[in-house]
């Protein structure tokens, strides 16, 4: 009889931690990112025109994807940890931001633009946070958090190149902008042990300019500080996302 009890408790003690195990469980999950401009693909090097007929070529594009959150299907958010990534279109590989979360059905995903004033002024950091990378200012005036440089015929600078960093952390003039996509009519994310969920995002460039302020190359040639005209470059990239595929 003893020996039944003990091997009925072995069994219970088990199949607790089996479940535990489920439970906690982590699994891939993918956030891509697809750059465009007008429906084509953005590329280094090629000319464009936005929504003022000016005509521009890119010759770099950078922004940081951070605080990553999933809504579930009653509404509840998970916070996926410790998720710092810089979508860098010079480099492909940049475009997937790859990460893990629960198994669970999701409706809508957030992220922010930019950087969280904590590692703003957390002293060198390493990975995509690292000063090398290109986007990082002073200790008083933190990250850029979005970048775009290129040339322009109507700019009248060196080059005619037009160059805008974007970012600021403090209050009264925080570019960093909380990004959130419903799913909607394409369907809930299902995250499974197949490890091949993942959410296709469009970044439309052209909003950079229109997105919610007018904001023409012939106004502006350069934005390399925080303050006011910062701060409205990043309304309009705020609307520069959507999600265009859900794989499950």
């Amino acid at each position: 009889m003893t020996r039944v009890i003990a091997l009925f408790v072995s069994i219970l003690l088990f199949a607790c931690g089996k479940k535990t195990e489920t439970a906690t469980s982590s699994y891939d999950l993918k956030l891509v990112f697809e750059n465009q401009v007008k429906g084509n693909p953005l590329a280094i090097g090629d000319g464009y025109t936005n929504d003022f007929g000016e005509q521009y070529t890119v010759t770099a594009f950078k922004y940081y994807v951070s605080n990553i959150e999933l809504t579930t299907l009653s509404g509840q958010t998970e916070k996926i940890s410790d998720t710092y990534f810089l979508v860098d279109q010079a480099e492909k590989t940049s475009m997937i931001c790859a990460f893990q979360t629960k198994q669970q059905q999701y409706k809508a995903v957030s992220f922010l633009l930019g950087v969280d004033s904590t590692r703003n002024v957390s002293g060198v950091q390493t990975g995509a946070l690292d000063p090398a990378k290109g986007m990082f200012w002073t200790w008083n005036s933190g990250y850029i958090m979005a970048k775009l440089e290129a040339t322009s015929r109507i700019a009248a600078t060196a080059g005619n190149r037009i160059t805008y960093h974007i970012g600021g952390f403090k209050t009264g003039e925080n570019a960093a902008r909380r990004i959130t996509l419903n799913f909607g009519t394409l369907g809930n994310l299902n995250i499974s042990t197949a490890g091949t969920a993942a959410i296709l995002v469009t970044t439309e460039l052209n909003k950079w300019f229109s997105g919610q302020h007018n904001l023409k190359i012939t106004d502006q040639f350069e934005v390399m500080s925080p303050g006011g005209i910062a701060m409205k470059y990043a309304d309009n990239y705020e609307r520069m996302f959507t999600v265009t595929s859900i794989r499950n």
